[in-house]
């Protein structure tokens, strides 16, 4: 057996914040890095360079199939001015996509398979298309719908073929329950919030995982306390999941005067019942289903958001132009003014960096992002559109 400090750090000093322990065994893995992920020239927030995911362990469990995500999402600096708010609403989108492709698209595999073929096997594909085009098996649609958004390759196809019984998530999503992020994450997926739906918790916990006064890395700090680690579960037509007992834990070190980290652990205690043959009258675990109409609400107030942050790329990237044509006019600058050959050095060196880095800055990295919520947006609209044809 593998001693905790041989594998904790061993990705080095950055990475996504990303890890699982599992007392049984973890069979199979998968993780998914988000398409927006902050932005590279904020290097004290460091979040581009960590690369925030979701990852996928499959576990059993005394003959129980668990599909376990653990998550990371992108920090809020600021929330009076939340420069990040498209990413991190992006980042929650795609991660309920993640979940809702994997349990939805596995439960109706047998019927659907012949509709996909071999064609899941050429290229990359848009998840929420293949989803939406699942539905109704139309071969042709899904061929003309499929675009370089999503990596999903075959490994992760191969996933979606196993359904699991229970489905649960965890970690640190940087969003508090009334948040945008976080509606969108239960609203798409079904999935159940361990601390609220709990039936026991310990009447002197808050349940607060962030900013608490107790914790000595959080002393002095003039944020309120405020809850943004969080588990949720949710069963299947076979296993039924509820949430018995909640608590915060891991607060102090045993004998130290400090905590184990900033953020305080969540621990769960579910409750399994098999379902040997659901039926009508023994269904297994329906009540976790996703609400549509809050789903849809959320998604029009997210794509409000994406249009938002498309228009700011623009003008972004209209300064990045600004700052090319000024590094051009710096770069012919010493030749007209018959400058002493250090300054010249010096700012012919400024000037190329300049270019260098305005070049970059706009034709790749504000390209990139532009392109990544331009993606989003779509994929947003595209479960809109279903949900109004459904209805007709």
């Amino acid at each position: 057996m593998k001693k905790i400090q041989t594998v904790i750090h061993c990705h080095g000093w950055n990475g996504s914040g990303v890890c699982v322990f599992s007392k049984h065994p973890i069979v199979d893995v998968y993780q998914y890095r988000f398409t927006l992920n902050g932005h590279a020239h904020k290097l004290l927030h460091a979040d581009w360079y960590g690369g925030k995911l979701v990852g996928l362990c499959r576990i059993q469990y005394a003959g129980t199939e668990i599909n376990f995500y653990a998550s990371h999402t992108h920090a809020e600096y600021n929330p009076d001015n939340d420069e990040y708010k498209a990413h991190r609403v992006s980042q929650a989108f795609e991660l309920s996509q993640f979940i809702r492709g994997i349990t939805y698209i596995a439960s109706n595999v047998s019927e659907r398979i012949h509709a996909i073929g071999e064609e899941l096997a050429t290229g990359k594909y848009d998840l929420v298309a293949l989803q939406e085009v699942w539905v109704e098996a139309l071969y042709e649609q899904l061929v003309s719908q499929v675009e370089d958004v999503l990596p999903y390759h075959h490994y992760f196809y191969r996933h979606m073929s196993q359904s699991a019984d229970v489905n649960i998530l965890a970690g640190d999503l940087n969003n508090q329950p009334f948040e945008l992020g976080l509606k969108i994450i239960q609203s798409n997926t079904g999935m159940e919030d361990a601390w609220p739906s709990a039936e026991h918790k310990n009447a002197d916990d808050s349940g607060m995982t962030c900013w608490c006064s107790e914790n000595n890395y959080n002393s002095g700090c003039p944020e309120a306390p405020m809850r943004i680690d969080y588990v949720f579960y949710k069963g299947s037509a076979r296993c039924r999941v509820k949430c018995v007992h909640c608590e915060t834990t891991m607060h102090k070190v045993p004998g130290k005067p400090f905590n184990y980290s900033d953020h305080e652990g969540v621990l769960a205690h579910l409750e399994l019942e098999k379902v040997s043959e659901p039926s009508d009258d023994n269904p297994g675990d329906t009540e976790h289903l996703p609400d549509i109409p809050l789903r849809d609400d959320n998604l029009r107030e997210a794509v409000t958001i994406m249009d938002e942050a498309i228009i700011s790329t623009a003008s972004v990237r209209w300064f990045y132009a600004a700052v090319l044509f000024l590094s051009v006019l710096l770069l012919l600058l010493p030749s007209s003014l018959s400058l002493p050959i250090l300054l010249t050095s010096l700012t012919n060196l400024l000037a190329a960096f300049g270019m260098l880095w305005s070049f970059w800055m706009g034709a790749v990295v504000t390209e990139t992002e532009r392109r990544g919520l331009l993606a989003t947006r779509s994929s947003m609209q595209v479960l809109l559109a279903g949900s109004v044809k459904k209805r007709n």
